[in-house]
Order: C-alpha cells, then sequence, then structure tokens
C-alpha cells in the first residue's frame, strides 16, 4: 500500500481497512450498522469542543481500532482510505 500525505482535521482519524488474521475479533462484523477495525495512518490535532473541552486521540499511528460503521470512505488509486471521528472509536487492539 502507498501512502499518502493527508492530515486529519482536528478530531479525525485517517485509516485504512484491517484485514482480520485468523481467529482475533471473530464477534466483530464488518456490516452496515455495527462495528468495524481499521488501522490508523494518521491522527488529527486534538478536538476542541464548543464548551472549551479539549478531545484528545485515545490512539496512535499503527494502532488497529474497532469503531462504528459511521466513516466517510474513498479511495486513491487501489487504497481505500476511511476518515473515523474521535467519537466513533469504540475500542483499541493492543496485543
Amino acid at each position: 500500500q502507498s501512502m499518502i500525505d493527508i492530515k486529519p482535521a482536528p478530531g479525525w482519524i485517517l485509516a485504512i481497512p484491517y484485514i482480520v488474521p485468523d481467529s482475533m475479533f471473530t464477534s466483530v462484523k464488518e456490516v452496515q450498522g455495527e462495528s468495524m477495525r481499521s488501522e490508523i495512518v494518521a491522527v488529527g490535532p486534538d478536538l476542541i469542543d464548543d464548551s472549551g473541552t479539549t478531545r484528545k486521540p485515545d490512539c496512535k499511528v499503527g494502532d488497529i481500532v474497532i469503531h462504528k460503521w459511521l466513516s466517510e470512505d474513498f479511495n486513491i488509486g487501489t487504497t481505500k482510505y476511511r476518515f473515523v471521528h474521535f467519537s466513533d472509536l469504540r475500542g483499541v487492539y493492543k496485543p
């Protein structure tokens, strides 16, 4: 896969779909309305909401995250990318 130079906006991550090896995450399905898995390739700056509260991402480049289906997918060449909002992250897989 080729890397691109895209910096996500505050509160967003840029990821690629994660292919599940063996039986890891067998209970997490990639169907609309359920959770998805992605590998993070870039993390946007902290998000400061309307009340002034700072929301930091609980993930870093290279992490595998589980998130809501809500993502904004796009292709560059043959690589599929997706933007995921910090609030849609459900967990980080850390071996």
